[in-house]
């Protein structure tokens, strides 16, 4: 993800949601300042490839 913290300020101005990685996020909403909004239905994985060379 390209600038995340771009991303995290227009999201804690509420008037944005989206998409932090939850590492980059944890201590936002441990503040209460984030909350996950239906974390079962919006969320994502990315798959890290390794090459093995």
């Amino acid at each position: 993800m390209v600038h995340m913290e771009a991303q995290l300020m227009l999201i804690l101005s509420g008037r944005f949601i989206g998409f932090l990685p939850c590492h980059f996020a944890a201590s936002h909403v441990a503040a209460g300042r984030l909350r996950a909004v239906k974390p079962r239905m919006f969320n994502f994985t990315s798959a890290l490839l390794r090459n093995s060379s």
